[in-house]
């Protein structure tokens, strides 16, 4: 019986690792505010397709970061950056953690980004690495 736990277990992390995450947009205090990086973070750009000569579909902004064969660049946002949270937005079928981000305009914006919609995780909106407020953040 044990057994056939864990094979379905098994069976199971494997059809949802494929799975796209997909987002709804959530209430949440942050959104209108703008931030300012206390601390330098990491801008990948992401493809949806995995193909030759693949094109950025979005940019995710989070440390450490992440590496694969969606990952079209990776650039480093200096402390000082800044950018307006327009939304927040969480993760409706992750199976194993709730993945929350901002949907953020970077000002001003990296050629990289190229009108790309850039996201910036949650889970990096520390009082260490970045520091929000209703006005400027100076």
């Amino acid at each position: 019986m044990k057994r056939c736990w864990i094979g379905a277990f098994a069976t199971v992390l494997v059809l949802v690792s494929g799975c796209e995450a997909r987002y709804r947009s959530v209430p949440d205090e942050l959104v209108g505010t703008n931030c300012v990086l206390l601390d330098a973070m990491r801008a990948h750009g992401v493809s949806r397709k995995l193909h030759r000569d693949q094109a950025t579909n979005y940019v995710s902004i989070w440390n450490p970061g992440f590496t694969g064969p969606e990952v079209t660049f990776v650039t480093v946002l200096p402390a000082g950056t800044r950018m307006r949270v327009a939304s927040a937005l969480k993760c409706y079928n992750c199976p194993i953690e709730a993945l929350r981000e901002y949907r953020v305009a970077v000002i001003p914006e990296p050629e990289e980004f190229a009108g790309k919609p850039a996201y910036l995780r949650a889970s990096s909106v520390t009082p260490s690495q970045v520091r929000c407020a209703a006005g400027s953040p100076d």
